[in-house]
């Protein structure tokens, strides 16, 4: 495949992992995790990692390969994926990257611009018309409502007297080109796989491992611990959620953030998705990913 990356993508739940295991081994390859909170050899009850028999199969990078005390970021991740899956070409195998943190992997697939660090700025209620004026590229690209992203590029160009738009254009090219499969579910089925996750994740220590992380120091006020999950734990721990209600804030956060992958991966150029409860799912997908190897 050169310098292709088959990517593995869809909402959180939708069996990924155990798709992505069974394809590396099918077609050669090595499994590269896509996901920012199984990164975190800290973080284990609540980050669904892919199951012993999975990993067994065929091998997996970038899991437990960071410290929850030391946050990585979407650029660290890319640089060290990156070097993994040139690693894996030179051994003739093929990387198979699986993950649903959208930014990750297209800070691995894409690149990243080199934009420095900012302090934030209060730019008014005229903050839109600030950016036309500063840097329309960056506003013919973001909607007017998007008051975040515009703040950080108003807050780019104060720091720097650089419009954002130009840090974008003179990023290197990515060293990697990418191939999209995508997994979808009906939603009462990924529904339904998501409250059987999160009642696993309950019974497996959420809540204790939460609580011994924040009593070792780690910040509950950012970094992994806002991770889906880990948030719903820390709120049942300080009282503002009770027992009963802490499995439904967590399935609803889920739902949410998988409304928010599927919209995001729906955008990447050329995916082509499989129904995971069609018939012959799995050898439909592979068959296409064969073909993606063979004429890549």
């Amino acid at each position: 495949m050169g310098n292709h990356l088959l990517c593995i993508v869809g909402p959180t739940a939708c069996g990924k992992s155990a798709v992505a295991a069974r394809l590396a081994e099918r077609i050669g390859g090595e499994v590269v995790n896509c996901d920012s909170v199984q990164i975190y050899r800290e973080l284990n009850a609540g980050s669904a990692k892919p199951l012993p028999e999975e990993t067994r199969s065929v091998p997996h990078h970038m899991l437990d390969c960071a410290c929850a005390f030391d946050p990585w970021n979407a650029a660290r991740y890319a640089r060290e994926a990156s070097r993994r899956a040139e690693e894996i070409r030179s051994r003739g195998n093929i990387p198979v990257v699986c993950g649903g943190s959208g930014l990750y992997m297209r800070a691995l697939t894409d690149g990243l611009a080199d934009i420095p660090d900012c302090p934030r700025r209060d730019h008014g209620p005229l903050a839109y018309e600030k950016l036309l004026a500063a840097d329309p590229v960056t506003a013919a690209r973001l909607p007017r409502g998007d008051t975040q992203r515009v703040a950080r590029a108003l807050d780019v160009y104060a720091a720097t007297g650089r419009p954002l738009s130009s840090f974008f254009a003179a990023a290197p090219p990515p060293a990697h080109t990418a191939a999209y499969i995508g997994i979808t579910r009906d939603r009462q089925e990924l529904r339904e796989r998501v409250a059987l996750r999160a009642a696993a994740m309950l019974r497996g220590g959420l809540c204790e491992e939460t609580d011994a992380l924040v009593k070792s120091g780690l910040s509950a006020a950012r970094g992994p611990l806002l991770s889906i999950g880990y948030k719903q734990a820390l709120q049942y721990l300080s009282g503002l959620l009770s027992a009963e209600e802490l499995p439904e804030a967590v399935n609803s956060a889920t739902m949410a953030y998988a409304k928010r992958q599927y919209t995001w991966f729906r955008r990447l150029p050329g995916i082509r998705w499989f129904d995971a409860a069609s018939d012959g799912f799995f050898n439909d997908l592979a068959r296409y990913a064969e073909g993606l190897a063979a004429g890549g």
